[in-house]
């Protein structure tokens, strides 16, 4: 399934997004050094601001 909305990416989505010139991928993670309920992708957060898309299975 095709997810659009940033706001709906859980843990274990595969996230896509686009940062220095380059397309990301990575699995988003539930992240204990982050704030409750944060999600991190490759260890960073920096794929909600350029969130492109996201897959789940």
């Amino acid at each position: 399934m095709k997810i659009t909305d940033r706001a709906l990416v859980q843990a274990g989505d595969r996230v896509t997004w686009g940062a220095l010139g380059y397309i990301h991928e990575g699995i988003a993670r539930s992240d204990p050094d982050l704030w409750d309920g944060e999600l991190a992708v490759n260890g960073g957060i920096d794929w909600w601001a350029n969130f492109l898309c996201a897959e789940r299975d």
